[in-house]
């Protein structure tokens, strides 16, 4: 894997555009408004997120300019519904998931 490029979106994010020999991917390291289980993934923390797209060049000049926010960018989310629960986004899979392994 080769960073090809890094920039921020207009609120801050760092995003890179990595080239992986045969496919590009975007890669994200928003803050975590969720945590994981097992708290691998810290709420308040910054935590990867995969962005597999048709068009990443564009994308990515989207994400930088603005035109996109990582939020628009969710059903290319490589984790999918998981990447929408860390980012605050409504999701009931995993809301409901998560509620199953809170201890007490």
């Amino acid at each position: 894997m080769r960073i090809s490029e890094k920039a921020k979106t207009p609120d801050g994010v760092p995003v890179q555009l990595e080239d992986w020999g045969d496919f590009y991917l975007i890669g994200a390291y928003p803050v975590a408004k969720n945590y994981g289980r097992y708290e691998l993934i810290k709420r308040g923390s910054p935590f990867r997120l995969t962005i597999k797209t048709s068009a990443p060049f564009s994308d990515f000049d989207n994400l930088k300019t603005g035109a996109k926010t990582i939020e628009d960018m969710a059903g290319q989310f490589w984790d999918g519904e998981r990447d929408k629960f860390y980012l605050g986004m409504d999701t009931e899979y995993f809301e409901v998931a998560h509620k199953a392994t809170v201890c007490f």
